[in-house]
């Protein structure tokens, strides 16, 4: 979702002029916590729950999805140089890893031998796993692997749009999150920044792909490759920038929210048919609003699909977006703080 989308010179078309008399959805239950010691405010999915909640379950569908792409000798064969000689461990995690009886015993082989192994460890062995998985591969042969899931998710899309009313529903994720480093505007330089792209895969488990492909010669457009609860997509967002509310008159207008993006999600099976739109909202917010002593920033992310989407679906999608948000905004922060993005503002 947050891509290098737009660059540095075009920050400024993002900056939002709203009508006065625009109203936006009531305000959400945010749901508390603190991550890496900074605190954050999510609201959007149904099931209220942690950012390690939701993450777990991402990687558990990753992990389900590459095992049976792979076979469980080929994935154990790609992990063997960090197994340690736990292989019966890795067996039994692999083959049970759709039924969620990988658990803390599993996880501190994994991680090593630890005394005070925690809830959390579960989802760490599962990153390691899941991440060194999509490394060794390679996005070359993540797409070659993932075709089948990838024409099934096109023929699903497909489907949305012919059972759709022209109505269009929103899946809506949003975060308050509390950073020193970060203000709205230079969150949007560092996402319009390689790093940006660079925290992609990391930022969510079903993020396989994010670059940039010639489809003809001197025309560049992005190839994304990601999945919401294992509908494994491959599309583009072939333009971004202020939200036209001519042709998406649906958006909501958000007068609080000072910068704004929109672009359409088209598929990228031949057909260039739109299956979704995109709109990622950001402002500053006073920590005052919050119980906070310092000032934050909000992102809001809603991805609008047609109503012939189900909403177990929209739910996947609210929860993928939550976890983004708040690994971006970590991964901001961690690259401003240590001078690696270095934002003139």
């Amino acid at each position: 979702m947050f891509k290098q989308l737009f660059s540095l010179a075009a920050l400024s078309a993002l900056l939002v002029v709203v009508a006065a008399d625009s109203t936006e959805k009531v305000e959400p239950k945010y749901f508390a916590e603190t991550v890496e010691g900074y605190k954050f405010f999510t609201a959007g999915p149904r099931l209220s729950a942690s950012k390690a909640d939701y993450e777990v379950t991402t990687h558990k569908t990753v992990m389900e999805l590459l095992k049976a792409r792979l076979g469980e000798d080929a994935v154990m064969s790609l992990l063997q140089p960090d197994v340690n000689g736990a292989d019966a461990i890795w067996h039994e995690v692999i083959a049970n890893s759709s039924s969620g009886s990988w658990g803390l015993e599993d996880a501190q082989v994994v991680l090593g031998s630890q005394p005070n192994v925690t809830a959390s460890d579960e989802l760490a062995a599962y990153k390691t796993a899941v991440a060194l998985l999509k490394t060794r591969l390679g996005e070359d042969e993540l797409a070659s692997l993932l075709q089948p899931d990838i024409k099934a998710a096109d023929t699903i899309w497909h489907e949305v749009i012919a059972n759709s009313t022209g109505v269009w529903v929103s899946a809506d994720g949003r975060a308050v999150a509390f950073l020193p480093n970060v203000t709205a505007l230079r969150f949007l330089m560092w996402q319009a920044s390689p790093w940006c792209d660079a925290a992609n895969s990391a930022s969510n488990a079903e993020h396989y792909i994010k670059r940039t492909v010639e489809t003809s010669p001197g025309v560049l457009q992005s190839e994304i490759l990601e999945g919401w609860g294992g509908v494994v997509t491959l599309f583009s967002i072939p333009s971004y920038g202020t939200p036209n509310r001519t042709t998406h008159p649906f958006l909501n207008e958000l007068p609080n929210f000072p910068y704004q993006g929109a672009g359409d999600k088209v598929l990228r099976d031949g057909t260039n048919a739109v299956f979704g739109v995109l709109h990622i909202s950001v402002r500053d917010v006073d920590g005052v609003e919050f119980g906070e002593t310092s000032n934050g920033i909000e992102i809001y992310a809603s991805v609008w699909y047609g109503d012939g989407a189900a909403d177990d679906f929209l739910e996947a999608e609210r929860q993928h977006m939550v976890i983004e948000i708040i690994n971006v905004a970590i991964q901001a922060q961690k690259d401003i703080e240590s001078g690696k993005f270095a934002p003139p503002v």
